[in-house]
């Protein structure tokens, strides 16, 4: 290569790269008369004398365009997982606030109905599925409602947890670590096998059952009935069952009268028949026991 070809290769390196781009394609598309005859030479110089080249505008083009569709497409997923996410939050924040008060529990959970807040249009309060309604940039509205859109499958799912036979209401307490054992342990709660199914079934009906005897046996007498409330039973024997595994030796006790005399009979295994006795004004088969009265141990 030439000195002139040297000094003419200098002078352009300094020149910008798209400026060199533009140029080269103007040189392999036979444009000529707008270049200028020392760099007509200079492309000459460095073109292969095999196989024509072709020009890296195209090329760059097409980069710069996957950028820009990148740049702008990123905004975009980023957004709508931002509002898929403000969308499962907002229904989770609505179940623990307001899904108790439509629990399954029969004719108990209808006058509690009455008592949910309603915000200040009537009734959104008391309908989730528009918490499912967003609003766009236009100001027009788009509800993700379809069966098979993943945000109706969370709210069904939402819904058999939190209005299904048993009521959660927690959100009154403003502890955080409160708040983050409940949604643990109901989202990740296993299901019971049929053998601790029916040992509850079996605590359920003796609680049941002393009750109805009770009634029966003592009418007029007070007795501190458990009646709609067994289920206190089965959630006291896990507890100090659980408290077993966990090293704890010794329980004590300080309840509510409510329920005394089925917690004596179906947890700490007093015989029924003392019960009987304490209401006859025998004394109980077990000298130890102290209590001053039948409710008392």
């Amino acid at each position: 290569m030439s000195d002139h070809s040297e000094d003419k290769k200098t002078s352009l390196s300094g020149q910008s790269m798209s400026y060199l781009d533009e140029q080269y394609t103007y040189f392999i598309n036979g444009q000529y008369e707008k270049l200028d005859p020392s760099t007509i030479a200079y492309f000459e110089d460095m073109q292969d004398s095999g196989s024509p080249d072709q020009s890296h505008v195209d090329v760059i083009e097409a980069f710069r365009g996957g950028r820009r569709q990148l740049a702008e497409r990123a905004p975009s997923e980023a957004l709508s997982a931002d509002i898929d996410e403000m969308i499962k939050d907002n229904l989770l924040g609505w179940f623990e606030h307001y899904g108790h008060y439509f629990a399954d529990l029969g004719m108990n959970a209808y006058p509690r109905i009455h008592d949910c807040p309603v915000s200040s249009d009537g009734w959104s309060v008391m309908v989730p599925e528009r918490l499912l309604t967003i609003v766009n940039r236009a100001g027009q509205r788009h509800t993700e409602v379809r069966e098979d859109s993943p945000h109706h499958h969370y709210l069904e799912s939402l819904k058999s947890l939190y209005q299904g036979p048993i009521g959660f209401e927690y959100r009154h307490n403003h502890n955080q670590d409160v708040h983050d054992w409940f949604r643990k342990n109901l989202t990740q709660a296993k299901a019971l096998t049929p053998a601790e199914q029916l040992t509850i079934f079996k605590q359920l009906y003796s609680a049941q059952a002393l009750e109805l005897h009770l009634g029966r046996q003592h009418i007029g007498q007070k007795r501190f009935s458990l009646e709609g409330a067994e289920s206190f039973i089965v959630a006291l024997d896990a507890l100090i069952a659980s408290s077993s595994q966990a090293g704890v030796t010794d329980v004590v006790l300080g309840m509510a009268h409510r329920g005394r005399l089925n917690a004596m009979v179906n947890v700490l295994g007093l015989p029924c028949a003392d019960i009987d006795s304490w209401f006859k004004g025998f004394r109980p088969s077990d000298e130890s026991i102290s209590g001053d009265v039948k409710y008392h141990l």
